[in-house]
């Protein structure tokens, strides 16, 4: 077999991450439905697919054979023609070139009597099965009767967070989470005469994801320390309204919620642009808790230890360790080990209080005694009429979760 597929997901395991969001105004009216937010908005910033024409996602749609060619052909190139082979239900078929396409690079096929059945749903592992090919896989090692198991071996890393079963036809907003995952794997240049890939790398020598080099777009990660919201590095501040700073780099010009301060993040850029928003990366341990019992107890049953020269910050301000012992009614606890030594670098402590919604839109809660103005911890969540919420004041403005 020419093409080594665990090579290439051990790869894509190794760097698994969440991609930014494609615009900061919300692209759907059901945007709050959406599991996958910001895997589903980049694939629609790259132009790889789209809502409704009323505006929603609909992410719980099942997505058909047909939609999936489309995505698949466009994943590979930007403007796939038809490829060899023929299938006898694709007359009139508007997908028809993309199927052809994808059945000539072997990534797809048909059900073995001549028909590709263009509207039937897709299953998370058929799914899968696709992405493996399209990211430097041997399609013949999924053929024949052990082919589920042998797609289910190889895709771990595009399975990441992934929790429906694989077998089950697989929804419009997963769809998106599985892609996104498989264009994370490192982008494969070549392959030695043995059959090891060989991984394209950029100007520094270092190796780049298939989502950095098909779409041209470069990937900055490390701990968004401020927003126009607040600021780590100043004296409970913040940015200016628009930007957003991560460690080690200068601003973006880019909005981000507060909920991704003091987290570690991933911002891409093509050109001069940034791509979307940026969204918590997994690309470094990271946990969250609601007591300094959980964390204590992580820290007990494992490797894992608060570094002796760790930041502390408690609503977004700097601290010091005895915070965590000062903790009363609901917070949370974000924890950070950015070097992978088992050690926590960085602890953001934030302290709610409950509230309850008195407007949604525009969002305005009753918390402590009045009635204010709100702005969502998250972008894309939604609220009702009269339910209780947790709310924190952040420089003179309320956020609600």
């Amino acid at each position: 077999m020419r093409r080594m597929a665990a090579i290439v997901l051990t790869a894509c395991m190794l760097l698994a991450r969440c991609v930014p969001a494609a615009a900061a105004q919300d692209p759907f009216t059901d945007l709050g439905q959406i599991e996958n937010r910001s895997e589903v908005t980049l694939l629609v910033a790259l132009g790889l697919l789209s809502g409704y024409t009323d505006g929603s996602f609909r992410p719980e749609n099942t997505i058909t054979r047909a939609e999936t060619a489309k995505l698949i052909a466009l994943l590979c190139e930007e403007a796939p023609g038809g490829g060899s082979g023929r299938f006898s239900d694709l007359e009139g078929c508007w997908a028809a070139d993309y199927i052809l396409y994808c059945a000539g690079k072997g990534i797809i096929a048909g059900d073995g009597a001549g028909h590709f059945r263009p509207q039937d749903s897709v299953t998370g592992r058929e799914l899968a099965k696709m992405l493996l090919v399209v990211v430097g896989s041997d399609s013949d090692r999924y053929t024949g009767s052990d082919w589920s198991a042998a797609v289910d071996a190889d895709a771990y890393g595009i399975y990441a967070r992934f929790t429906q079963d694989p077998a089950a036809p697989i929804s419009r907003d997963n769809a998106c989470l599985l892609i996104y995952n498989a264009t994370q794997c490192l982008a494969v240049a070549g392959y030695e005469a043995g059959g090891t890939p060989v991984y394209a790398v950029d100007s520094l020598m270092n190796p780049v994801t298939y989502l950095e080099q098909r779409f041209g777009v470069v990937r900055y990660t490390s701990v968004l320390t401020g927003n126009e919201y607040a600021d780590l590095t100043g004296s409970g501040g913040k940015l200016e309204q628009g930007f957003s700073k991560l460690a080690g780099h200068k601003a973006f010009a880019v909005t981000t919620d507060l909920s991704l301060v003091g987290r570690c993040v991933d911002i891409y850029v093509q050109g001069s642009q940034v791509i979307g928003t940026p969204c918590a990366s997994t690309s470094v341990t990271s946990y969250t808790f609601t007591s300094k019992a959980e964390l204590e107890q992580l820290c007990q049953l494992t490797d894992y230890r608060l570094a002796e020269d760790a930041a502390y910050y408690y609503n977004y301000k700097a601290t010091s360790r005895q915070a965590l012992d000062q903790l009363s009614g609901t917070a949370e606890i974000i924890v950070l080990d950015q070097d992978g030594d088992l050690a926590f670098e960085q602890v953001l402590i934030v302290s709610f209080v409950s509230g309850a919604v008195e407007q949604s839109e525009p969002l305005r809660v009753h918390v402590d005694g009045s009635l204010v103005s709100a702005l969502a911890y998250q972008s894309g969540d939604v609220f009702e009429t009269g339910q209780t919420v947790q709310c924190v004041q952040i420089n003179g403005q309320w956020f609600v979760k």
